[in-house]
C-alpha cells in the first residue's frame, strides 16, 4: 500500500511537471518564422568573369528570405549559418532596428567574404541556416 502511494504520488508529479514544462515552452516561443530562398553567387558574376574583381564584383553573397509565420511582429532574432562546417551566429535587431509584420517576408543578404572570410577564389560555399534557440 506503501508502495502504491509513492509511486501515485511520483506520476502525478511527472504528470503536473511536464504539463506546466510544455505550456511554459509555447509560451515562451512567439517568433515563428520560416527561412526560405537561400541562395549562394558571385555579387556580380557577369562582372567578376569579364573585369575582375572591381568593385568587389566576385565577392561571395547569401541571400535567404524570413517569413514571419508568428502572431506578433518579429524585432529580433538569431540563427546558426554554417559556411563550410564553420558556425557563424547572427543575430538582427540589436543594434539597427527590424521588423517583420505578420505573415510578411524580408530579405536578408550577408557578404560572406568580408563577414565569413570566404575567398573569393575558392569554391561556392555550402551553407545552411538554422534558427538559434
Amino acid at each position: 500500500m506503501i508502495k502504491e502511494f509513492f509511486s501515485k504520488k511520483y506520476l502525478i508529479l511527472i504528470i503536473i511537471t511536464s504539463s506546466f514544462l510544455a505550456t511554459y515552452t509555447l509560451k515562451s516561443q512567439d517568433q515563428y518564422f520560416l527561412i526560405d530562398d537561400i541562395q549562394v553567387s558571385k555579387r556580380n558574376k557577369a562582372s567578376c568573369n569579364r573585369l575582375g574583381n572591381i568593385y568587389d564584383a566576385c565577392q561571395w553573397i547569401s541571400k535567404f528570405t524570413i517569413k514571419n509565420n508568428g502572431n506578433n511582429e518579429i524585432t529580433n532574432f538569431c540563427l546558426i549559418m554554417e559556411v563550410n562546417k564553420k558556425n557563424y551566429e547572427l543575430c538582427y535587431g540589436e543594434r539597427k532596428s527590424i521588423s517583420i509584420k505578420r505573415n510578411s517576408k524580408k530579405t536578408f543578404m550577408i557578404n560572406l567574404t568580408d563577414s565569413m572570410k570566404v575567398s573569393m577564389e575558392a569554391e561556392k560555399p555550402k551553407i545552411k541556416i538554422i534558427p538559434a534557440q
